[in-house]
């Protein structure tokens, strides 16, 4: 079961209002059950099942307003029930609860997962929910919280206890999670896979916003992509925006959660356009950009300049001077040139500039050689090793225009590392530190740039975003306490993460060319003008005959471009059987495809689609011939 792509549901009322909730009525039916007291820890596990923290917290008393969560995973509906606590309401209460709880018990649920506190003698409550299980042979496990709390020893007398207590403990599945750990959450997922046939069940597509309608094709978040291609034509980049706003929203929650305060700025590069940045600056977010193009699109939607980034090796003379009229806050600096021009500009403008420092940690993030950038030999930069990056902060402290609020580093793209990341993380304080204790200076801001890897292939296995940030986060906190300074304002620059799972390009077949052994061409009517990733560094990815989409991958196939070069969009590629004429879905496009097309061969830019909640609309249109030649004299 693809946990990393799950879609949460909240029904909001009274105990009564549960029952007839709507959703429920028209099939939203959970084949997983959580249950227990309020205070047991269902929020906490269930968010560690799926890799997210703290979604919603379960509060509730029998009889008043309360909330029920639902998590849909492929498919599959998981509800977290509302914490009872039958000790401390009525009778009519609680044969109000029992009402929920049948309501819910009786829609065929696969399995209660039953969460016990381990540090308490069975409770009254626990006892009543467990007989009721039992009585209706509803099939159910138990699974012990608060572990943590507990020695072998204590864990041992509380087990005996509950044997004494509970009807046939011997024969119920028992499983001890620890929230710190993760104990227990393997062995919970194989359960749960286990009793909802999850093979069965397994979404054919890398991701949940994909379906396949009555005609066997393709849809893009409830929009037919058979639609979309013959709407706006093709080549076409489908940007799925409930999908891009999520995520944004999850890096945000993530980062308010483990850090308290934080700045989440998505990294525009790749992928930008006036309604892009719109999503952004709505979902709270600041923006990461690295030319005066970019700047100016985020600028022309009123995007706060205290929430943009302007990064860049070899920035402009014309671009320091439109940062520093605009009041860029954080202009970060890449090397000593730039800073000493800037320094200069300021002064003649009677401003001071805001800047971070990009350093090199020095850390090998395993990724493709081409997309490194946090090693020492990289363009990008000041250098740790040799001294270069202190030397930079000394020069920065004494230059008088100059305001020092921080340091950055990028380590690389598409990383599925995250000890990567938290050595990054511990290098740069280390280096906060140093500047601290031997120049006296403090260091208030720490960006921790991008890079987080997403799937491509069935085979990728991304962590969620949201254990990338808890890790690194209790690692940042550890490392300041070792090193007595202060945890700096934390900033990262997602991109890729945020964009590439809600891209979708879509391509017309023009012809299919079979070499008997040795392979064939299925040629498309777009290439590496829209897609140059294959050609720069062999970027794999997936792709589907969205006119076929109910039919079985039957082929292997190189997809060819259309430009006069050694254009392939990829080789080796899974495909049913195709035929000109049908649309070819490329998924996880939402990043460096659009942003980085060109017209190279004289061939316009493609278009972009938002599409949300079953409708479609442009917004950017297909580049013309004539604004193709517009400069021209």
């Amino acid at each position: 079961m693809n946990y990393n792509n799950v879609k949460f549901y909240t029904s909001v009322g009274n105990i009564n209002g549960f029952l007839t909730d709507e959703r429920l009525k028209s099939g939203l039916t959970p084949e997983i059950a959580f249950s227990g007291h309020s205070n047991v820890g269902k929020s906490t596990l269930i968010n560690k099942l799926i890799g997210r923290k703290s979604l919603a917290r379960v509060s509730a008393t029998p009889g008043k307003t309360a909330t029920v969560n639902f998590y849909e995973c492929d498919g599959i509906y998981i509800v977290d029930l509302p914490g009872y606590g039958y000790a401390k309401v009525s009778k009519a209460e609680q044969l109000k609860w029992r009402k929920l709880l049948d309501g819910y018990l009786q829609r065929d649920i696969s399995l209660v997962v039953q969460l016990i506190d381990i540090r308490h003698k069975p409770t009254a409550d626990d006892l009543t929910m467990i007989n009721y299980l039992i009585d209706i042979e509803q099939p159910f496990i138990i699974v012990f919280t608060k572990n943590d709390k507990l020695s072998q020893s204590q864990r041992k007398v509380r087990m005996q206890a509950f044997a004494e207590e509970i009807p046939q403990f011997e024969d119920i599945r028992k499983i001890n999670f620890s929230s710190i750990t993760g104990e227990g959450v393997d062995e919970l997922r194989e359960i749960i896979e286990m009793v909802t046939g999850e093979e069965e069940n397994m979404s054919k597509f890398l991701y949940d916003n994909y379906g396949v309608n009555e005609a066997g094709h393709l849809t893009i978040s409830g929009v037919d992509a058979i639609d979309i291609a013959a709407e706006y034509g093709t080549p076409v980049c489908v940007i799925d925006e409930g999908v891009f706003r999520d995520n944004c929203r999850r890096f945000k929650t993530s980062m308010d959660e483990n850090y308290g305060q934080g700045l989440v700025c998505f990294a525009s590069k790749a992928l930008l356009c006036k309604e892009i940045a719109r999503w952004v600056n709505d979902e709270g977010l600041g923006i990461d950009i690295v030319s005066e193009g970019e700047l100016y699109t985020a600028l022309s939607v009123d995007f706060p300049t205290d929430k943009i980034c302007y990064h860049g090796s070899n920035k402009t003379d014309r671009e320091l001077l439109y940062a520093l009229e605009k009041n860029v806050k954080h202009i970060v600096v890449d090397n000593l040139t730039e800073l000493k021009k800037l320094d200069g500009f300021a002064k003649d403008a009677g401003k001071t500039a805001n800047i971070m420092f990009r350093v090199k940690p020095g850390i090998d993030a395993h990724t493709h050689d081409l997309i490194k950038t946090g090693q020492i030999d990289s363009k990008f930069g000041f250098a740790l090793e040799t001294g270069e990056a202190f030397e930079a902060v000394k020069t920065a402290i004494a230059s008088e225009n100059i305001n020092l609020t921080g340091l950055h580093c990028h380590i690389g793209s598409q990383i599925f590392d995250i000890e990567a990341f938290e050595l990054a993380a511990e290098t740069m304080l280390q280096f906060i530190a140093k500047i601290k204790n031997e120049l006296s200076f403090e260091i208030s801001e720490l960006n921790l740039g991008g890079g987080f890897g997403i799937k491509y292939l069935e085979t990728d296995d991304p962590a969620p975003f949201e254990t990338y940030m808890e890790r690194v986060s209790v690692r940042t906190k550890a490392v300041c306490e070792a090193l007595k300074i202060k945890q700096p304002f934390i900033l990262i620059e997602p991109g890729r993460s945020i964009a590439g799972p809600a891209g979708t390009t879509l391509y017309t077949v023009g012809a299919v060319k079979n070499i008997p052994g040795i392979r064939t061409y299925v040629s498309v009517d777009g290439g590496m003008t829209d897609n140059p990733r294959y050609s720069l560094y062999k970027a794999k990815y997936t792709i589907e005959n969205a006119s076929k989409a109910n039919d079985d991958k039957t082929e292997v196939i190189s997809l060819a471009g259309r430009c006069c070069e050694t254009d392939l969009l990829g080789e080796h590629m899974p495909l049913q059987m195709t035929e000109p004429g049908d649309v070819i879905a490329m998924f996880s496009t939402g990043a460096y495809v659009y942003a980085m097309a060109s017209g190279y061969n004289m061939i316009p830019k493609l278009p972009l689609v938002a599409v949300k909640d079953g409708k479609a609309r442009l917004i950017v249109k297909r580049q013309t011939i004539e604004q193709l030649t517009a400069n021209d004299l």
